[in-house]
Parts: structure tokens; sequence; C-alpha cells
């Protein structure tokens, strides 16, 4: 009875703690956040992300026009700026 809710969870953090995501997901998922957030340009807009996802997005943007620098190590807490 429970187990139609309890294994989605279950499968769920276990992709989450093995990372099963690769390169390809993150890369899709950035095009997409991206593309969701366009229509803010005339605002500026606050993304906090983990490093991975990052680096990622960070060279997403520059291949969409934005300038900032070029980040191989993510720091905590640091503001990273893209301009366009």
């Amino acid at each position: 009875m429970y187990y139609a809710v309890i294994e989605p969870i279950i499968l769920s953090y276990i992709k989450i703690i093995l990372q099963i995501e690769n390169k390809k997901d993150t890369q899709k998922r950035v095009n997409e956040f991206l593309d969701s957030i366009k229509d803010e340009s005339s605002n500026n807009i606050l993304i906090v992300c983990h490093g991975f996802f990052m680096n990622t997005l960070q060279k997403e943007l520059k291949s969409r026009g934005f300038t900032g620098r070029t980040i191989r190590t993510p720091k905590n807490g640091t503001l990273y700026l893209y301009k366009k």
C-alpha cells in the first residue's frame, strides 16, 4: 500500500547519494533554467547553486554572450558577477 510513495522517494535519495545525474543531464537543466529566466533580462537576478552546477552555468552564460570571471573552483559564499 505505501510502496507506491516510498519507493520513488528511496530511489530519489539513492540517485542523489550516488550522483547519477551526468554532465549531459546537468547541461540540460542549466539550459532549461536559463531559458526560463531570460524574460527577466531587465532585472538583476541572484542565483545560488552548488559548485558543479555553477561551473556548467558559467560556461553556458559565456556562450550566451555574458562576461564575467572564469571560475575553476567555486568558493562558498562568494559572489560571481556576469553581465550582458
